[in-house]
């Protein structure tokens, strides 16, 4: 687990596999969690489980600067969701 230099976390393992959050996803998902050692771990826990199968697999979590939450990976996924003037939205 790794700080990275836009205050955001980014779990990597032995696999080749990373996971990356952006300072305003943990913000919206995780409040707290920068400051939070208990909470990094636990988050770290359910992560080595969802994800022990995998080989190379690299996946980002984001929100943009139009407060859309946006989740990328190497494998071609890419989903966007966030709010227009007709509420919650899926992009």
């Amino acid at each position: 687990m790794v700080k990275n230099i836009f205050n955001g976390l980014e779990f990597s393992d032995n696999a080749n596999n990373s996971v990356e959050f952006d300072e305003k996803y943990l913000g919206r998902h995780y409040p707290g969690i920068m400051s939070d050692n208990p909470g990094k771990s636990a988050l770290f826990r359910k992560l080595v489980r969802r994800m022990y199968r995998e080989t190379g697999y690299k996946v980002k979590h984001s929100v943009d600067i139009f407060n859309k939450e946006i989740v990328e990976d190497n494998r071609g996924y890419k989903s966007e969701s966030g709010r227009d003037i007709f509420g919650p939205r899926l992009f």
